[in-house]
């Protein structure tokens, strides 16, 4: 889920911005708070997925990711094309780069909406879109 090159990203999963640790404080608190739910491991018997507990994880998870979504959101912060440099500065431009950033949205739900059209080219707003 951080740095997977065949899944599309989370937004706030990248490596550079503390994906990573964010990922391992959210298992931390999915063990505590698992405590009373029998076995709280994500695998069992060398590699299986339990996958109630993984269920547990990736909402605890998506209710961290809601809450920076709308923070960003907020403060104006969420822009989709909008990339932090890495790397020489005199480094060639990287293909499938957006040549016009879309606008700062001003609310989740456009955030939401331009996060599934850019990202995989589906149009929310409409029932076909829905079931690409």
């Amino acid at each position: 889920l951080v740095g997977n090159d065949f899944l599309p990203c989370l937004p706030f999963a990248e490596i550079g911005d503390n994906g990573l640790d964010t990922f391992i404080t959210v298992y931390k608190d999915h063990l505590k708070r698992a405590q009373g739910d029998g076995a709280p491991w994500l695998t069992y018997d060398c590699g299986r997925i339990a996958f109630p507990q993984l269920a547990k994880f990736l909402q605890r998870y998506a209710g961290y990711e809601a809450q920076k979504f709308e923070a960003e959101v907020d403060d104006g912060n969420f822009v989709l094309g909008a990339r932090e440099m890495v790397g020489e500065e005199d480094a060639p431009e990287p293909e499938n780069v957006l040549a016009v950033l879309p606008d700062v949205p001003q609310s989740v739900e456009e955030a939401r909406q331009q996060y599934y059209d850019v990202k995989f080219g589906i149009d929310i707003e409409t029932h076909e879109g829905t079931q690409a």
